[in-house]
């Protein structure tokens, strides 16, 4: 078969045992790759423990998978996916990742690695063609990733061609319940917490080499579709400017549509803020472009600060999600700063998201009283204030002091704060929003709501087909929608999960570049990789079994329907900016997704829609829970 290799590592880091597991027929044909395969191993590995595993515990598994995709060089394919009960939210948790550990992998013979148990010291598993290793990482524990990615890469380098290196820093090893796992310091598996997940299992990283090659099932039809996604790849003005200005392409255009979250989801308008923030102000320290493995769309930024008290050596530069976290959302008009403060998140192991919304949170909080400096350690907290969020970033990885509170997430700081601290949260089952307003979409707030880790805009993709920058015409999706309705938008968004869970998060197509494809693309893709015939129908049947698993393991760890929210904070209109006056109609949006999606008062998928779609072991645990 191709576009697998047929075989998944499980590594024990209790006992040290390493073994080979077949990569079963069901798996792939049901659960196609990346969390798909991840969430129906996840279930499989705890069985009845799911409601009880608590994230951090040693029996939480842990699951590195790729998607058939990785390791070919389709256009905007690198990507993979981890996988693990989250720390930061409870419940199913998983991130994705660029650059090129997912083709090192397949590389090296391997589909996905999964890891049990804990160590009794710290440890990295080292891959090549030839051997699996877990080799001591105590002189490596307490290291930033830079610095560890740098050891690794020379220590295991051959020749000149250096292995694929992913670690956690001081906040993974701290536990920080949004922690990162860092890919060559640049790529970060960033959301949820699973940082942490390694960090409680004493798991340093993992470092991949390997040199062999993808089977295609379809040679022929490949070099067809590859040709034509090539060409789309040239003619598309969205792939232009994220060659040109990276992620923060859109910034601009955003602003003007409201799309962009300022002053902790306070403001509409800051004209100045998002020149200094925008593409061609980071054009002033760019150096360089980088891209993923095959990826011709070289949408990384290399950015170097020569002097000034944000002074830095040429590096990764930042994403538009930490641009607006630590930038628009904590009012700093400043490139170089927000420069500097994604480089130590970045080395410190931090996602970006979690932690700009939490200190935008922080100072929000202290500007309106409900946190003073004795709660600080004396630290003044003031918007637009980059000294400040940097030592925050500091203390937050160490969990030092205020940092220790800041460490766990907005929601969970705000119920300690108590009071009114909670009007000023904006997180979805305790995950922070992404960076991109509702009140410009309203289909995106209910992806928020609804989505299965915790607020996400890319495990479906709404965003792009409402804002008209994907068409998936056979599915009905053309792009003619109004972004400030919530009409007609639960229909999308159902359809846009189905056909996420199994283009972005199982075959893990990179959302930015995969605009590009069409439905037809994508099931052409699929059958000339894999050999095997895929209808459109399938492959929406693939997503909507994948959503509805995760959904499941959700209400089996506890979650609820007053859980499929929007936050107050962010359906509360504004009175200027783009999306002035915008108001989100949740009540009607999900009563509308509950009756597409078959949910019961009670959130739970009705018994016939899961047999249907050959989940009955779940449907019976399920069942199992009520019960009690």
């Amino acid at each position: 078969m191709g576009g697998y290799c047929g075989k998944l590592l499980l590594v024990n880091l209790g006992t040290k045992k390493i073994e080979t597991l077949p990569l079963r027929d069901d798996l792939t044909r049901k659960y196609l790759g990346g969390s798909g395969i991840g969430a129906r191993l996840l279930f499989e590995l705890l069985g009845k423990s799911i409601a009880a595993v608590d994230p951090l515990a040693p029996e939480n598994p842990l699951v590195f998978m790729t998607g058939p995709f990785s390791g070919t060089m389709l256009p905007s394919t690198p990507r993979m996916t981890v996988n693990a009960l989250s720390p930061l939210t409870g419940i199913w948790g998983e991130a994705n990742v660029g650059g090129r550990l997912s083709s090192q992998l397949k590389f090296a013979g391997w589909d996905g690695v999964i890891f049990l148990g804990a160590a009794d010291s710290p440890v990295y598993l080292h891959i090549t063609d030839h051997e699996t290793s877990l080799l001591s990482a105590v002189d490596l524990w307490g290291q930033e990733t830079y610095q560890a990615t740098d050891l690794l890469q020379e220590r295991h380098r051959v020749g000149s061609r250096k292995p694929a290196v992913a670690v956690i820093g001081p906040a993974g090893e701290n536990g920080v319940l949004y922690a990162s796992i860092a890919h060559n310091k640049g790529h970060h598996f960033g959301r949820t917490g699973l940082g942490a997940v390694m960090g409680s299992k004493r798991l340093k990283g993992l470092v991949v080499s390997g040199t062999g090659k993808v089977s295609i099932g379809d040679p022929e039809g490949y070099r067809k579709v590859r040709q034509r996604l090539s060409e789309k790849m040239k003619e598309s003005l969205a792939v232009q400017l994220f060659r040109l200005y990276g992620t923060n392409c859109g910034i601009d255009i955003g602003h003007l549509s409201g799309d962009v979250p300022l002053k902790n989801w306070q403001s509409g308008e800051w004209e100045a803020g998002i020149n200094a923030l925008n593409g061609p102000a980071f054009d002033k320290i760019l150096t360089g472009r980088a891209s993923c493995y095959a990826c011709p769309v070289d949408c990384k930024r290399v950015v170097e600060v020569k002097d000034g008290p944000w002074r830095m050596p040429a590096g990764p530069g930042p994403e538009y999600e930490t641009i607006t976290s630590f930038g628009t959302m904590c009012l700093i008009p400043d490139a170089a700063a927000i420069a500097k403060i994604n480089e130590r998140c970045n080395q410190l192991g931090l996602d970006t998201i979690s932690c700009g919304c939490t200190i935008a949170f922080a100072i929000d909080c202290y500007a309106k009283g409900l946190i003073t400096q004795d709660r600080t350690g004396g630290l003044e907290l003031s918007w637009g204030k980059p000294e400040a969020v940097l030592r925050l970033v500091e203390m937050i990885a160490a969990r030092q002091g205020f940092g220790d509170e800041l460490s766990l997430g907005s929601q969970r700081l705000a119920e300690r704060l108590g009071g009114e601290a909670g009007k000023y949260v904006a997180a979805v089952k305790k995950m922070e929003l992404p960076m991109h307003d509702p009140r410009a979409y309203h289909g995106l707030g209910l992806a928020y709501a609804t989505a299965v880790r915790g607020a996400c805009h890319v495990s479906g993709v709404s965003l792009g087909v409402e804002q008209g920058n994907m068409l998936l015409e056979e599915l009905g999706l053309d792009g003619s929608y109004g972004g400030q309705t919530s009409t007609g938008k639960a229909k999308l968004v159902a359809l846009s999960q189905d056909y996420g869970m199994a283009f972005s998060t199982a075959a893990v197509v990179c959302i930015l570049g995969g605009m590009v494809y069409d439905e037809r693309d994508f099931v052409d893709s699929l059958c000339c990789i894999t050999g095997r015939e895929w209808t459109l129908e399938e492959v929406m049947r693939c997503g909507r079994r994948i959503w509805t698993l995760k959904r499941a393991i959700n209400l089996l760890r506890g979650s609820r329907p007053e859980d499929d929210c929007l936050p107050e904070l962010v359906q509360n209109p504004l009175a200027e900016g783009g999306a002035a006056g915008s108001v989100v109609d949740m009540e009607l949006m999900l009563k509308e997704f509950y009756k597409l999606r078959t949910l019961d008062w009670e959130g739970y998928p009705a018994q016939e829609e899961m047999i249907a779609l050959g989940l009955e072991d779940v449907s019976l645990a399920l069942a199992e829970t009520r019960r009690r």
